[in-house]
């Protein structure tokens, strides 16, 4: 009857609140005392209510029960199918550079970024820019060392959410991301994305030297390799680039700046690809596994002259001669051969 007479019978002892339930006095009391009874079996988190908890769960099963009925895409929440229906039932943001739509204003501010190449969010520690703000903050735990995101697994941290996401399925040995034209599995959606182009032929091709990618942005970044324009040019030598970022990375041979430094060293690094390939001398991480055997690598360029053991390539070859090598070493090697 309480629904129909609108009386508000459990009041909260904390504040003036009232509610026409107890379970949603129990409820609102934890915004009180701060209690999250629901916990995550798979990770550390906890929560106020059962329903954020069943939400979260989805981060570790990849389960995306909401189901456009316009088209074929899926969503964990029901929010998000909620503003992707605004691109089919109307007033859809749409970008003036191109063709796209948007259902958030906030999504279409980002892609603009693309056509306008604006980077407003600066490092204060070295001359990185980023289109969001968050993206910035997460790039400031390179210089601070700070990794919020702890596995309570194991002593394991890091610095990003979706990082400590894909590592727990280490633990899990869960690779829910499943191809259905083959036996494959993965940990990650975009490593099951990039694979389906085997099976559907959609690989990018390279129209100067016909090398193939999985993604539209790995081909952009292989074309500036054929690119004769170079408009970033050094101010202190005769370099110069195709790319912007490569220029502020080269900048720091002048200036002596290394930004990034190692949390379990006093070692300093030019680029934070370098500190992330130096990290793994400390915990002993080979995440460049061989798809021909059990094989792993702490580096990729050191996975890729290991491949040409079962390829058999040999792309350096001698120019005096027949021979041909594996390594660019190997090579080096035999010229001197020619030289006696």
């Amino acid at each position: 009857m309480l629904t129909h007479t609108g009386e508000r019978l459990f009041k909260c002892s904390q504040c003036s609140k009232a509610f026409k339930r107890n379970s949603h006095l129990l409820s609102h009391m934890q915004t009180h005392t701060g209690e999250r009874l629901f916990k995550c079996a798979q990770c550390s988190k906890a929560f106020k209510r059962n329903s954020h908890l069943q939400d979260h769960l989805r981060v570790h099963t990849g389960e995306r029960p909401f189901k456009c009925e316009q088209c074929s895409k899926t969503f964990k929440y029901n929010t998000q199918l909620f503003y992707h229906m605004r691109v089919h039932t109307g007033n859809p943001l749409k970008c003036t550079y191109c063709s796209k739509t948007f259902a958030r204003n906030y999504n279409l501010q980002i892609h603009l970024a693309s056509h306008t190449g604006e980077r407003p969010f600066e490092c204060t520690e070295c001359s990185a820019t980023f289109v969001r703000k968050a993206n910035l903050q997460e790039h400031m735990r390179t210089h601070t060392g700070e990794r919020p995101f702890e596995c309570a697994q194991c002593s394991k941290s890091f610095t990003k959410k979706t990082h400590l996401q894909e590592h727990l399925l280490v633990h899990t040995g869960e690779r829910p991301f499943k191809c259905d034209h083959c036996s494959k599995d993965f940990t990650r959606n975009s490593h099951l994305q990039n694979h389906l182009l085997v099976h559907t032929g959609e690989l990018l091709k390279c129209t100067i030297c016909f090398k193939t990618f999985g993604s539209n942005a790995h081909l952009k970044l292989h074309l500036a390799v054929h690119s004769t324009d170079r408009p970033f040019k050094c101010t202190h030598c005769s370099a110069d680039f195709t790319r912007n970022d490569s220029l502020r990375t080269h900048m720091r041979t002048h200036t002596g700046q290394r930004p990034f430094k190692c949390t379990q060293c006093s070692k300093t690094f030019f680029t934070n690809a370098h500190l992330q390939g130096h990290l793994r001398v400390h915990t002993g991480e080979r995440p460049f596994k061989c798809s021909h055997c059990s094989k792993a690598f702490k580096d990729q360029s050191y996975l890729q002259v290991h491949i040409r053991i079962h390829t058999g390539e040999r792309p350096f070859n001698c120019p005096h001669c027949s021979k041909s090598f594996s390594q660019s070493s190997s090579l080096k090697r035999h010229l001197e051969t020619h030289k006696e």
